[in-house]
């Protein structure tokens, strides 16, 4: 049982999207007992078991299609058990429930410095799983970050660093260095993230937009990067600027309608009108 907690714990911590089987209550002969668990991902067993045979795969197959969906399921499923001289056979069951888990979508940020652990905190305090790619470990210290944060230091361009831009994930890039941006976004574009930000003012977009034409991308590929970064509410220290950024990753993330008059300040009501 222990190995499917581990691997429970493993898939949560990669952003993965997965199902869990337990079995609840059995009647008859079954395989395995209440309790037993199975993991899900990816259209396999990952770990664990519920049974083997008809059973497991029937159970699989429901499991993936409840993670497509974002679904749970309580079901019972009939298992023919034949006892040793009895041709007949009698009928067992298992009431087993699948419980999904879709990934919260992780927020990759590439550079540890002031603005990116205030976005971390912002990140954290809307539940949101946070990775911090930063080969300076002074700069990018556990201490720096929310307790959950997933540091890694690695360089930003280096394959280590690439490799945590996985399909539907946050990405944003903030490094050190102008040549470092460009290098991160242009390997970031070729992959399935999400929403990918560079903060960045109009003079560094310019110079980094420029260098990715030369490297072959077009304007589809280069308006999909949001930059400058975040919705626009004056914001100048670190913690307003995450402020900003988190306001346009989550109405991103929703899918908000909300227009960009809609977000601005609403002049207060004059009370000598009333």
């Amino acid at each position: 049982m222990i190995e499917v907690y581990r691997k429970i714990i493993e898939l949560a911590d990669n952003g993965e999207d997965f199902a869990v089987a337990t079995i609840v209550s059995t009647e008859g002969t079954c395989p395995r007992g209440p309790g037993s668990k199975m993991v899900v991902h990816g259209g396999k067993v990952a770990t664990g078991s519920v049974g083997g045979g008809c059973l497991e795969m029937s159970v699989m197959a429901d499991a993936s299609k409840a993670i497509n969906e974002g679904a749970c399921i309580f079901k019972s499923y009939d298992i023919e058990c034949q006892n040793r001289g009895d041709k007949k056979g009698h009928e067992s069951r298992a009431d087993i429930l699948i419980e999904t888990y879709r990934a919260s979508r992780r927020l990759v940020i590439f550079g540890g410095g002031h603005v990116g652990q205030a976005l971390a905190r912002a990140a954290a305090a809307v539940g949101m799983p946070v990775s911090v790619i930063d080969s300076r470990e002074s700069v990018a210290a556990p201490e720096k970050f929310p307790e959950w944060t997933k540091l890694v230091h690695a360089h930003p361009d280096s394959e280590e660093a690439i490799s945590h831009i996985r399909t539907g994930c946050y990405l944003v890039v903030m490094t050190h260095d102008h040549g470092l941006d460009a290098c991160v976004l242009g390997k970031a574009l070729s992959r399935d993230a999400a929403y990918i930000g560079m903060i960045a003012g109009r003079h560094k977009v310019k110079e980094v937009f420029t260098a990715l034409r030369k490297e072959g991308f077009g304007d589809a590929e280069l308006e999909s990067v949001h930059t400058p970064i975040g919705i626009d509410i004056g914001a100048e220290t670190p913690a307003e600027i995450a402020v900003s950024i988190m306001a346009e990753i989550i109405h991103h993330r929703h899918k908000a309608s909300a227009s960009p008059e809609s977000l601005k300040i609403k002049k207060r009501i004059d009370l000598s009108d009333i």
